[in-house]
């Protein structure tokens, strides 16, 4: 996905920006967001399958350990619907 949760143009050399969703029967879903601009960029966040909710698992934008989370200690979003990742970092969502 682009940030705006959308397909990304493969074909734009200017896009630096990737977010992946990967959904699993057998283990939490995760949301995967890239941002190697130079700048903050929001992403768009999907509904995560009922009744689970996201949740940070890792912000590399945060110092160790600030920004990592044990399994199953991983924080609640402030808002589930967009997150913002620092520039040249990336973020792990699970789906709890």
């Amino acid at each position: 996905f682009n940030p705006s949760g959308k397909s990304p143009d493969w074909y734009d050399p200017r896009q630096k920006c990737l977010a992946c969703l990967i959904r699993s029967q057998d283990v939490a879903d995760l949301f995967l967001m890239f941002n190697a601009e130079s700048e903050a960029v929001t992403f768009a966040v999907p509904p995560a399958r009922s009744p689970c909710f996201w949740r940070l698992a890792a912000d590399t934008a945060e110092s160790s350990p600030l920004g990592f989370y044990s399994p199953g200690e991983e924080a609640a979003l402030a808002n589930p619907t967009n997150y913002l990742v620092q520039s040249r970092s990336s973020v792990i969502l699970v789906a709890r």
